[in-house]
């Protein structure tokens, strides 16, 4: 029944069966070749709470109550033996894919930094060839300047040569400075990505929780309910046969 190929309801009847049945001292040999099982089915048969087959051994083996089911009680030495077990062979596949997907966020912020990156870079030396390009121009017309005016013209080119070095250098400062602004904004917002990702991990694993309390709740509930009708009737009958012997 634990490898039915039919159903995985078939399965999940023979994993219960051996929990009630064997010994707690075995039930971890029987049971930890399937931890990481990946068939999926629906524990409330439509209800739309879908498990893996892995997270429901898992849960065989570390809970006492299952949908109203109580299994039986595990002693603590074995027990402790089991959760040990358990870190020792990693999380759950639903924990697994979720580190996963976290993983994936990252690294797609990452990807999209890195190429914002690039073309920061790209375009950071396209201007520069650019302004060289200008630079040798201006040389080059100095050149053209100086021997078309001979000798007297040459302190308007030095002056001439001065001015377009410091508006170069002050080019250059310009540029360092929206290259400083352009690489603190990119950090800023990959560490605003990347905070978001681990928040959107952090609340489905508190959603989790908290449904998983709720579900908790009401089947405590509901067996306190059927605990009270079944002392009622009994009561009912009790009263009900001492009216009979009485007669």
């Amino acid at each position: 029944m634990l490898d039915h190929c039919d159903s995985p309801y078939i399965r999940c009847l023979g994993f219960m069966y051996a929990r009630y049945t064997l010994p707690p001292a075995d039930l971890w040999d029987w049971f930890k070749d399937y931890l990481a099982d990946e068939e999926e089915v629906d524990v409330k048969a439509g209800g739309g709470l879908v498990m893996y087959m892995g997270d429901v051994v898992r849960d065989f083996l570390l809970k006492l109550d299952w949908f109203g089911a109580l299994f039986p009680r595990i002693p603590v030495p074995i027990q402790k033996i089991i959760v040990a077990n358990m870190k020792e062979y990693g999380p759950s596949i639903k924990e697994q894919y979720q580190e996963e997907a976290l993983k994936a966020e990252q690294d797609k912020v990452q990807a999209e930094r890195e190429e914002r990156e690039a073309r920061v870079k790209q375009r950071y030396e396209t201007d520069r060839t650019r302004k060289d390009q200008r630079r040798d121009d201006h040389r080059e017309s100095d050149r053209d300047s100086r021997g078309r005016h001979g000798g007297s013209s040459r302190g308007k080119d030095y002056d001439s040569r001065d001015r377009d070095r410091d508006r170069y250098r002050e080019s250059r400062t310009s540029d360092r400075s929206h290259r400083d602004k352009d690489r603190r904004r990119k950090d800023d917002d990959f560490s605003k990505e990347l905070k978001k990702a681990k928040d959107r991990v952090k609340d489905e694993r508190r959603n989790d929780k908290k449904r998983s309390r709720s579900r908790e709740r009401k089947k405590r509930s509901r067996s306190r309910e059927r605990r009270r009708s079944r002392s009622r009737e009994r009561s009912k009958e009790k009263s009900h046969r001492s009216r009979r012997s009485r007669s």
